[in-house]
């Protein structure tokens, strides 16, 4: 899932049960459509570790 936050910055909807989250992988609210979000500002801010996030997730859903 993907939402406009700000006029510069979307959150990135995640599914990873059972993951804590960190500093970038925020824990979402319990009942949410996703378990954790990732905010982004730039594309620059993809990078591997979200990357692999997404990865993750694509192969547990």
């Amino acid at each position: 899932m993907i939402v406009p936050a700000t006029k510069t910055r979307i959150e990135r909807g995640i599914n990873l049960k059972g993951e804590p989250g960190t500093g970038r992988l925020l824990d979402e609210k319990p009942g949410s459509m996703c378990t954790h979000k990732v905010r982004l500002e730039t594309v620059a801010d993809v990078d591997a570790e979200v990357k692999a996030w997404l990865k993750d997730a694509y192969e547990r859903a």
